[in-house]
């Protein structure tokens, strides 16, 4: 099976290294980190609880999170440009 994980609720953002180059201020960084968090909709545990049932059911994708799951439909109809598709839906 292979995953696909949305958003899930975890310090994944805040554990993540910024690049030198964008130059952003403690305050700054830590607005981008909270609008980012607003992205993360599923528990740790819903994404358990999915990859679980989807092993169960031998299923070969896991879309874990109804983020993921659009996206995967954007990038089936829309293979060249679902990017700055996900930019607009994203802000």
């Amino acid at each position: 099976a292979c995953v696909h994980p949305g958003g899930i609720q975890t310090n994944i953002a805040r554990a993540a290294r910024i690049p030198a180059q964008l130059e952003l201020s403690s305050a700054e960084q830590e607005k981008s980190l909270e609008q980012v968090e607003k992205l993360f909709i599923t528990s740790p545990e819903n994404a358990a609880a999915r990859i679980a049932l989807g092993i169960e059911r031998n299923e070969t994708r896991i879309l874990i999170g109804r983020d993921a799951t659009v996206i995967d439909w954007v990038s089936r109809f829309f293979p060249t440009t679902y990017m700055k598709i996900l930019e607009r839906l994203v802000g």
